[in-house]
């Protein structure tokens, strides 16, 4: 019930803006940041990126066109996946819903490096039609408003806890956090790929702690 409030509140607040950018804000390469960063720490464009809901794991795609980003409910437990693209002529469109979000709650998007390749952290279920209790790391090949289905990633790589935060490399090594239940803390792993799927290496205690 949460989730769709949260969901309706966005699709309102969505669907009062345009499909083309306001004058002299959503403009130029990188939503200006780089320009922005120059002069000093500042929210990015306020009342259109940054509203009274939160917004993390900002992230733009390798070509610099894309800009993803989680927005969580105020009581963290949805979170939907909004993007906003670069138009031919320099202007960024309004952020609007995924087309791969906006059912089960995601967040964390990432980019491949090399590849129109995202990954991202759902409770989406694995099987049935329930969501999961816990989250686990899916992908999908980004093709715009073409994007096919998301696919998620092997149980060499998800467990019965959470798993989040991925990040890769451009040989597809994979980098994530995993909840340990029995130490009741984080781990960050490496993940290889192999024939069969990734095999994984927990970097504690060089970058994660057993305390």
């Amino acid at each position: 019930m949460r989730y769709s409030c949260l969901l309706l509140l966005l699709f309102l607040w969505l669907g009062c803006q345009t499909t083309t950018s306001p004058p002299n804000l959503l403009q130029g390469p990188y939503l200006n940041v780089l320009a922005k960063a120059k002069e000093k720490p500042q929210m990015l464009h306020p009342g259109i990126i940054s509203t009274p809901h939160q917004e993390l794991n900002g992230i733009f795609s390798p070509d610099g066109n894309y800009f993803f980003y989680s927005v969580e409910s105020p009581d963290r437990n949805y979170s939907t996946i909004l993007f906003s693209e670069r138009n031919p002529d320099g202007n960024w469109t309004y952020p609007e819903i995924a087309p791969f979000s906006g059912q089960y709650s995601d967040v964390d998007p990432l980019f491949h490096p090399t590849k129109n390749r995202i990954y991202f952290c759902s409770n989406r279920p694995a099987e049935g039609s329930e969501p999961q209790n816990a989250l686990d790391i899916w992908y999908v090949d980004w093709e715009g408003e073409d994007t096919g289905t998301p696919q998620r990633l092997p149980n060499s790589i998800n467990t019965r806890y959470g798993d989040f935060y991925p990040s890769t490399t451009k040989n597809d090594k994979l980098y994530l956090a995993t909840w340990d239940n029995e130490r009741r803390t984080d781990d960050i792993f490496q993940a290889n790929p192999n024939d069969t799927g990734y095999v994984e290496t927990n970097l504690a205690p060089v970058v994660s702690s057993y305390d």
